[in-house]
């Protein structure tokens, strides 16, 4: 008997599920040239929105560039809104930002939305196997916007909050279901702070025991 193609529920924390797509971001990252992406040791006990931050700085520390400080209650906030609504985000909140950046995606898990932005962000060939949906036609502004929010080196596309950034901090969120959306809603939103950065609810600092 041939097998069936099953679609995990949102966020399974299923343990064949998630080795399965961490294998496949640790292919994406080395064929991009980085480090193997390697999930910590305490990522069952992670938030999706701790998950959504560490994933953003695992890619950025493994290819060389300097990580996001932290988790802001305002950023999070911020980007939980976005979630909701299933978009980009429009803005950071009550956060005051010099520049910011962000990203949403529909999916299945953290690890799926960290696929679609850093590793298939770009023109799939036709509108049908593009996954970005601001990545229209080959060439457009919007093909690639979302990984260079977060790795990105020219602030007239990153925002000033890419591969540079050494204060930056973020919010993320994730919704069940964001408006319009099939999968759940996730969202990274990135800010550099407009004077000292804010205080952060979870640091990338304390969670490099575990990576």
């Amino acid at each position: 008997m041939g097998s069936r193609l099953v679609f995990p529920r949102v966020n399974d924390t299923n343990q064949t599920c998630t080795a399965f797509l961490a294998r496949a971001l640790a292919r994406a990252s080395v064929l991009d040239g980085a480090a193997p992406l390697t999930l910590p040791s305490n990522w069952a006990q992670l938030t999706v929105a701790e998950q959504l931050f560490v994933l953003a700085d695992l890619e950025r520390v493994d290819r060389g560039l300097p990580p996001y400080l932290g988790l802001t209650a305002s950023l999070d906030a911020a980007a939980q809104r976005a979630a909701r609504r299933g978009t980009d985000p429009s803005g950071t909140g009550t956060y005051h930002a010099a520049t910011w950046g962000g990203a949403w995606a529909s999916g299945y898990s953290p690890l799926v939305a960290d696929y679609l932005w850093i590793y298939d962000d770009g023109w799939g060939g036709s509108t049908g196997a593009t996954t970005n949906l601001a990545c229209h036609a080959p060439g457009a502004p919007g093909c690639w916007r979302h990984r260079d929010a977060l790795l990105g080196d020219e602030p007239a596309r990153d925002g000033g909050v890419g591969a540079y950034c050494t204060d930056c901090e973020m919010g993320a969120a994730y919704a069940p279901r964001g408006a319009h959306t099939a999968g759940a809603s996730y969202v990274d939103l990135v800010a550099r702070p407009a004077g000292r950065p804010a205080p952060v609810v979870f640091s990338w600092r304390t969670e490099l025991a575990y990576t």
